[in-house]
């Protein structure tokens, strides 16, 4: 139990208040999420709250949910909640716990009782969201709902005008009318107000006394009872509203001040009243007139009360209205006026001193038209919206017949109950339906409410099913190199996360050449596939890319720009990352992971895949599986519930393990509520089937269905049968053949549906098991090394008849039991066991046991390849050896070999006893040192190879360590760094670092000599300065030298020729003008200068003037006009170097906006 407030939690004893009091009575079952609590509010002017907390209602943060008296909760196993309020002696039921959406004062049916609403209300000053009080069931069955919006209106020393909205529901016959109560500040009865009904939903309150405080609430009536009451209004006081124009504030200090004076000390002193002013009717209505005035001017200082007087129109024959009671407020409301005469008002002042004369009448008045209620809307049009919701826009009344608003109502097409959609009446003609069944079909009418009440239903709307409307995808995303060639690369994407409602028809691309500005598309068609090929790329180049996607909406937005890649071939001997990794099939603890195969496979197939795991917002990746699997598929279990996780692969080959691939996309590990799984059971025809409802589709969706996750299964065995939103897969021939993990998914669903896809295992074989006998495992294969380094395979099935047969295969041909792989068959107890006596290489592959015992049949498939073999073989082998090395002479420390200072490789071994023979061979370019211990007993080996191409030649590691420290060389043309060995050989990989890696170009040249590795730097610029590393590989790990260039050549740097400031970006310049572009250069000896219009050089003669002022160097363009716009260069060099400095020159016309400010504009 948990007791909130606000949305922090709360002590169950507050110090300085009163306790919290809280019970909480539930018979609901575990698995519902749902938390409940029932806490009594602190606030006087509050009533007792429940508090309702749902995994379900992640949109709407805070709920509570005031009932009135204090009472008891349940939960029911079944979702329904119950309120049980004392006062009325029972339980009210809430059939679900589901809250829809809903803007502010909305209300919402939670049920289809009548008068249960749930109304939605946001209050401003809250943080934490959205409120929601609760109206509790009518007393009587029938009766109807409570009305809505009580307001006060016109309110004067001793009446007002109160106003509402009637209800939606109205309990099955018409509302015929409203009692009205009201209750005097500080305590807690109401009073009835009205003995007669009151038939509109505005009326008069007279009889208040003024200064006293009220509240008002109304009761709805009809022919079966009484409603419960509204919520009630606002507080009013009562009070003359002529009070604050009898007051004048006068400011003075500025303002800063203010001196409030009374009109009553500035009054004359008057006997006799004047008659009052400006008789008129302020409200007029079927059943009375409201009657206002203003006050005689002057008006005296003594307290004023009023005589109405009527008389018919036409006649001089007036009578008093008030029935000799003086009126204390400049209003008077009339009752029962003849409806078929028109009458006249006067009205006189009276004070202590005497009556006034009367006023001037008023303009002859007569009785209101009746009202009745609004014809409904001529028309309903319905379109879709979400899958959860649909928008309806009708037409409105005539002019002149504004209505308070609409009431909308749905019905589930196959039923017959009309649902309230908004408890609260909409104000505009048009409003979107929460809340409603996915793939379910909706009918809608819509009724006008006014003063009368609620109007007839306008006729229904055409049958819509509720699913996403069709609209444009979203963005690709997630853009990885797959492979790349000289002047191509293979890239991939993920698909948009939302597909817009149907099927994605294809992408487009670009691509950006990063020393360029603008983006280039790549293809024109669409692109049905998420892996294509650009070609036509310029090697050595770096380049980014941005895709769009395609549906029959149109195209969706611009991806993000991918990664920089750059355009180099790929010559790695291990495989390239795998690509589209995903999730499908989340729940509480596991997940299904798929990937796609590297399109780069490196020097050999790709052997297996390793996957690792990371936690969301962490940097630490987890490997999952030790040893690599074949698939590309992988289940992940024992998963933590609620978790969220990313994952990436790496692809194995022979030389190694791969770049890993992209993350995949956070995935929280959760079952989604509402989450299908297939059913597997047996149709009345025998057959054997699996059935699947989709919890969501679009009209473009459809079923997949996949076997062992390697695509679709032999449809010569299987069925499917598709309808509507559910599928079913019929085995026709269920066989041992039909066993395996099926799995459905559903296509043009967005991300976040199809992550909770659908598989059957253990049901499916559960019930395949009932109809095929097969012979029961109990112990799969099991590996053991005996003590002399044999391989023991063996497994244990249940108990066999003596007529059993057993077929062990190995790489696809039958084993015999020989001397050498000896097969043992017990079958009594059931096991097989393989004792395999010198494990080699050729023991390398699959077994598999197949069993027969009359009709029951099985098999069981042992791989042993991969790192499973090699681990298994070095076991033996150790046993072997170390069995050997106990009954024999044998090496103590293995033949091993390490370099000298003087660079000489020295090789070493010990042995326990004399060894008499060493041979030295060489063969097939290989050299290697054999020593061998013999006797009569055994051989004992010990064997160090070495290749001329091996990385851990001892010989390279001499040569590197010859290698000197860095020197720097000055030359004519830059810099030169090096560093001099006694040999140099390619397998030295050497490598130069500034900054990052140093990619040999047009001013970077690298290379080596016989006794020399050297970078030249040609004209050397400011960013050239820093450490230089040079990385040498001497066959186990690299050797790094390094210098720092700062100051290095620093006579040559200033003195070569520079473009030090000056021109700016870009220049923009109005057509007819005169254009001066200035720059400073510097260089000795003094450089020579060009200068350049779009890459053409630039004669000076006419319009075009350079002046050099020494280092100061401008050209000058007169009346300059759009034909020179271009991009202008400078060009400066001598001896010791050359720069450029650029200006892109934009020429616009008279009266036009400049197109530099116009794009950033666009930006904004």
């Amino acid at each position: 139990l948990t007791v909130f407030r606000e949305k922090a939690k709360a002590k169950p004893q507050v110090s300085g208040e009163e306790p919290l009091a809280y019970r909480l009575r539930s018979s609901r079952s575990s698995h519902l999420a749902h938390e409940a609590v029932l806490a009594k509010a602190l606030c006087k002017n509050e009533s007792p709250v429940v508090i309702v907390r749902s995994s379900e209602w992640s949109h709407l943060p805070f709920k509570t949910w005031p009932v009135g008296e204090w009472g008891e909760i349940r939960i029911q196993s079944t979702g329904r909640i119950q309120f049980h309020i004392p006062t009325v002696g029972k339980f009210c039921t809430v059939p679900s716990l589901k809250l829809y959406h809903a803007f502010k004062d909305q209300k919402i049916k939670l049920g289809s009782h009548c008068g249960l609403w749930a109304n939605l209300t946001y209050r401003k000053p809250s943080k934490h969201g959205f409120f929601l009080s609760l109206d509790t069931e009518a007393e009587t069955a029938g009766a109807p709902g409570s009305p809505l919006s009580v307001q006060c209106h016109d309110v004067n020393r001793n009446s007002l005008i109160l106003s509402w909205i009637t209800p939606s529901d109205n309990g099955g016959s018409p509302v015929i009318g409203y009692y009205i109560e009201r209750c005097e500040a500080g305590t807690d009865e109401w009073v009835l107000c009205n003995d007669k009904l009151v038939k509109a939903c505005r009326s008069p309150v007279l009889g208040l006394t003024e200064g006293k405080t009220y509240q008002f609430r109304v009761k709805a009536v009809n022919r079966a009872g009484i409603s419960n009451p509204s919520k009630a209004s606002d507080p009013v006081t009562m009070i003359d509203p002529n009070d604050s124009k009898r007051v004048l504030n006068i400011p003075y200090d500025d303002g800063f001040r203010t001196i409030t004076v009374s009109k009553d000390e500035l009054e004359p002193k008057i006997k006799v009243p004047l008659p009052p002013t400006n008789v008129h009717a302020s409200e007029i209505r079927e059943e009375y007139a409201v009657l206002s005035w203003d006050e005689p001017d002057p008006r005296g200082k003594e307290p004023l009360s009023y005589y109405v007087e009527k008389s018919i129109a036409g006649s001089d024959s007036w009578q008093m209205a008030n029935l000799d009671t003086p009126v204390n407020s400049t209003t008077f409301t009339v009752f029962d006026l003849d409806k078929e005469k028109t009458y006249c008002f006067r009205v006189r002042s009276v004070n202590k001193y005497g009556v006034s004369e009367p006023s001037l009448p008023s303009e002859p008045i007569s009785s209101g038209e009746k009202i009745v209620p609004l014809p409904p809307p001529s028309q309903v049009l319905t379109f879709r919206d979400t899958n959860t919701s649909v928008f309806l826009k009708w037409s409105k009344p005539k002019e002149g017949q504004e209505p308070l608003g609409y009431y909308i109502y749905c019905r589930e097409v196959g039923t017959d109950e009309w649902q309230t959609v908004n408890n609260k009446p909409v104000t505009c003609n048009e409003f979107t339906v929460p809340g409603l069944k996915t793939g379910k079909e909706y009918v809608f009418c819509v009724k006008c409410v006014n003063e009368a009440g609620v109007g007839d239903s306008s006729p229904e709307s055409d049958a819509i099913i509720v699913r996403q409307a069709i609209s444009c995808p979203s963005a690709p995303r997630a853009f990885a190199l797959l492979s790349c060639g000289k002047d191509n690369m293979t890239i991939a994407w993920k698909p948009p996360k939302r597909k817009g409602g149907t099927t994605i028809l294809g992408y487009f691309l670009d691509q950006h050449d990063v020393s360029q500005i603008e983006w280039h598309e790549i293809n024109i068609k669409p692109i049905a596939q998420r892996v294509y090929t650009v070609t036509s790329l310029d090697e050595g180049h770096f380049y980014e890319f941005r895709g769009y996607a395609m549906n029959v909406a149109g195209v969706g937005k611009v991806s993000e720009p991918s990664d920089i890649f750059k355009c180099e071939e790929w010559t790695m001997p291990e495989p390239g990352p795998p690509y589209d990794v995903r999730c499908t099939e989340v729940r509480d603890t596991s997940l299904m992971l798929h990937w796609e195969p590297p399109v780069y496979t490196g020097a050999g197939p790709v052997t297996g895949y390793y996957v690792d795991a990371c936690e969301e917002g962490s940097d630490t990746w987890e490997q999952l599986n030790k040893q690599p699997i074949s698939s590309t598929h992988m289940k992940l279990s024992d998963l933590e519930t609620g978790k969220c996780y990313i994952f990436r692969v790496r692809a194995l080959n022979k030389a190694g393990v791969g770049p890993p691939s992209l993350p995949s996309d956070p995935v929280v590990v959760r079952t989604k509520p509402g989450t299908k799984e297939i059913e597997v059971g047996v149709d009345e025809e025998g057959f054997i089937y699996m059935a699947f409802e989709a919890p969501e589709m679009v009209d473009t969706s459809e079923f997949i269905w996949s076997k062992d996750y390697e695509g679709p299964p032999n449809p010569d065995r299987v069925e499917v049968v598709n309808k509507d939103d559910k599928s079913k897969l019929i085995l026709k021939y269920a066989t041992e053949r039909d066993l395996g993990t099926y799995s459905v998914e559903v296509t043009d669903t967005d991300e976040d549906i199809s992550l909770h896809s659908s598989s059957s295992d253990s049901n499916n074989l559960s019930h395949l098991l009932l109809f095929l006998s097969v012979i029961d495992l109990i112990s799969g294969w099991n590996i053991d090394v005996l003590e002399k380094g044999e391989v023991r395979l063996w497994l244990e099935v249940e108990k066999l008849s003596p007529e059993a047969e057993l077929h062990l295969i190995f790489n696809g041909k039958e084993l015999s039991s020989t001397p050498t792989h000896k097969i043992n068959f017990d079958k009594a107890k059931g096991l097989v066991e393989l004792i395999i006596q010198d494990f080699s290489e050729d023991d390398k592959g699959t077994y598999t046991a197949k069993l027969k015992d009359g009709k029951a049949e099985n098999q069981f498939t042992l791989a042993l390849v991969g790192d499973d073999f090699d681990k298994l073989k070095a076991e033996a082998d150790a046993k072997k050896r170390e069995w050997k090395r106990k009954h024999g002479p044998h090496f103590i420390e293995q033949l091993q070999w390490k370099v000298t200072e003087d660079c000489e490789v020295l090789l070493t071994c010990k042995v326990n006893s004399t060894i008499p023979d060493t041979e030295r061979q060489k063969e097939n370019k290989q050299m290697w040192v054999k020593r061998k211990a013999k006797n009569r007993r055994l051989d004992h080996l010990s064997q160090l190879n070495f290749h001329p191409h091996n990385p851990s030649l001892p010989i390279i590691l001499c040569l590197v360590l010859s290698a000197s420290p860095l020197k720097v060389q000055p030359t004519v043309e830059g810099i030169k760094i090096y560093s001099e060995v006694k040999y140099y050989t390619d397998a030295m990989k050497a490598t130069w670092d500034h900054k990052y890696r140093v990619e040999a170009g047009d001013r970077l040249k690298t290379g080596t000599t016989m006794e020399q590795v050297w970078l030249h730097i040609l004209d050397p610029k400011e960013s050239d300065k820093g450490k230089y590393t040079l990385e040498l590989f001497d066959g186990e790990k690299s050797r790094k030298l390094s210098t720092d260039l700062s100051g290095k050549g620093k006579q040559q740097s200033n003195s070569r020729a520079k473009v030090v400031r000056g021109l700016p970006d870009v220049a923009t310049i109005m057509e007819n003008k005169t254009l001066c572009l200035t720059c400073i250069i510097s260089g000795d000896p003094y450089p020579e200068i060009t200068w350049y219009k779009n890459e053409q050089v630039i004669t000076f003669k006419d319009r075009y003037k350079m002046e050099v002022k020494g280092t100061v160097i401008t050209i000058t363009i007169e009346n300059v006009s759009s034909e020179d716009s271009g991009k202008f260069s400078i060009f400066v060099k001598n001896k010791w170097g050359s720069e450029t400095g650029k200006v892109t020159v934009s020429v616009y016309k008279h009266g036009e906006e400049p197109k530099e400010l116009r794009d950033e504009q666009a930006l904004i």
